[in-house]
C-alpha cells in the first residue's frame, strides 16, 4: 500500500517571512528515498510503496535556497503492517452419496496464509446442509502456516445439493469460499415376486423387482 509523506517547511519566527523554495529529499534512516520540491505554501510530498513491514524511520531534509538554510526534520516512525492473505484448499470438496437424516464424515478444508502478517478469523459458516464439525481457525492464522476446517455433509434433500463454505477474517481478499457439493440418497427397499411359483420346468418364469424409498422424510 502506498504511503504519502509531506514536508512542511518555515522560516524561524522573527526572521525572514518569505516561502522557502528548492528541494525536500526523504530517507528512511540511511536509505535514500527520494526527493520532492517545495510548492507555492513551502510544502513538499512523496508517495512510496516500498516501506519494509516495521518500523522506517523517515527524515525530510531541506537542501536550502538563497535565503534559507538547510534543515532536517525528527524522525517520524512509519509502521507498516505487513499483508494478510487467506488461500483456501482445495477450493471445493464433494462429498459422497449420503443417506437424508444422516451425517458423512468430515473432510478436511485448510485455511493458508502465505503473506507476511498474521490472520485473525471472525467467523467460519456454511449454507444449508452443510455443518462446520470443527473450527481450528478461531486462533488465527500465523505467516507460511495454516489451520484446519472440518466440513461434515447432512442432506435434507435428495439429488444433487450444493453450498458455499465461508471464512471472513482479516486477509486483504477476505472473505474466502470454498464450493461444496454433495448427493442425498434415500434408503430404499427392494421386494421379488413371481407370477408363477411353482413353475413347470422349462417355462419362463417372469421376476419382479419392486424398489420404493424407505426414508419418511421423502
Amino acid at each position: 500500500q502506498a504511503v504519502t509523506f509531506t514536508a512542511a517547511v518555515t522560516a524561524q519566527p522573527g526572521f525572514y517571512e518569505g516561502t522557502p523554495t528548492g528541494t525536500v529529499s526523504f530517507s528512511d534512516g540511511t536509505t535514500y528515498l527520494g526527493n520532492s520540491i517545495l510548492n507555492g505554501s513551502g510544502a513538499a510530498t512523496l508517495t512510496i510503496s516500498t516501506a519494509a513491514v516495521g518500523t522506517n524511520s523517515i527524515t525530510a531534509t531541506y537542501d536550502g535556497d538563497t535565503n534559507f538554510a538547510p534543515s532536517t526534520s525528527t524522525v517520524l516512525n512509519q509502521v507498516v503492517q505487513g499483508l494478510g492473505v487467506g488461500t483456501v484448499s482445495p477450493p471445493s470438496v464433494a462429498f459422497a452419496g449420503q443417506l437424508l437424516g444422516t451425517t458423512s464424515s468430515p473432510q478436511d478444508i485448510r485455511l493458508y496464509n502465505p503473506g507476511n502478517y498474521a490472520i485473525t478469523v471472525t467467523s467460519v459458516t456454511t449454507t444449508a446442509n452443510f455443518a462446520v464439525q470443527t473450527n481450528q481457525c478461531m486462533n488465527g492464522v500465523q505467516p507460511s502456516t495454516y489451520c484446519d476446517v472440518y466440513v461434515v455433509f447432512s442432506p435434507t434433500q435428495l439429488g444433487t445439493l450444493s453450498g458455499i463454505l465461508t471464512i471472513t477474517d482479516s486477509a486483504t481478499n477476505s472473505p474466502q469460499t470454498a464450493q461444496l457439493t454433495g448427493i442425498g440418497q434415500s434408503t430404499t427397499n427392494t421386494t421379488l415376486t413371481t407370477r408363477e411359483n411353482p413353475s413347470p420346468l422349462g417355462k419362463a418364469v417372469t421376476l419382479t423387482a419392486l424398489v420404493v424409498p424407505t426414508y419418511s422424510g421423502v
